[in-house]
Order: structure tokens, then C-alpha cells, then sequence
């Protein structure tokens, strides 16, 4: 005894059905995000606040960047932590550019009042 539905039992609607290759997404399909730590994704370096990806110049230790602060070595680890200064990741070392310092102790300047 043949069914007349094909061999899966569906009927004819199995026939008709056909599947089409997953869509690949290209680069121009995704949007330019940017992630916490301020890089684009593509080429890892950090963006600056104008949007350009600029020298970082000399990099300092957490250690350097503590002892140019006047503070605790703590004081940086939690900036970084907090990611409120850019850094740069060295496979398990951590660096902070020097300009991102300078912008960092002008973006904490008071001035005073007159």
C-alpha cells in the first residue's frame, strides 16, 4: 500500500517548498556602533570625542598614571573600571594614554568663580 502524499507524509505542500540560502551580512549592513570602552569595533583603536581615532602617545602604566595624579594606584584601576578614561588593553596589561590623562585632568578642572 503507496501513499499518494510522498514519502514524508506531508502531501504535496513539500513539494512546493523551498529553502533559500541564509542572507550573510556585510559590513555595510551593520550599523557603526561604538562599545563601552570607545572603540568603533574595527580597528581597535580608541575613538576620540571629535570622532577621530588619533595618536595616543606615550602610554603610562597604572602605577605612572597614579603618581602623575598625586593618588593611590586604586584611583585609576576604578576610572578604569568605571570606564570613565580610555585605556589600552596589552593582552593582561592595561595602559592609559597620556593625552587620555590630559583630557581626563582638563574635562576635572574647576575654574574658579569671579
Amino acid at each position: 500500500m503507496t501513499s499518494t502524499n510522498g514519502r514524508d507524509g506531508r502531501g504535496e505542500a513539500s513539494e512546493r517548498t523551498v529553502a533559500r540560502p541564509s542572507r550573510r551580512q556585510t559590513d555595510s549592513d551593520q550599523p557603526s556602533r561604538r562599545r563601552r570602552d570607545g572603540r568603533d569595533g574595527r580597528d581597535g583603536r580608541a575613538a576620540r570625542a571629535d570622532g577621530s581615532a588619533g595618536q595616543t602617545g606615550r602610554l603610562l602604566t597604572v602605577g605612572e598614571a597614579a603618581d602623575r595624579l598625586g593618588t593611590t594606584v586604586r584611583f585609576p584601576r576604578r576610572l578604569i573600571a568605571e570606564r570613565r578614561i580610555t585605556f589600552v588593553k596589552l593582552g593582561s596589561h592595561v595602559r592609559i594614554p597620556e593625552m587620555a590623562l590630559d583630557d581626563f585632568i582638563a574635562a576635572s578642572t574647576v575654574e574658579p568663580a569671579e
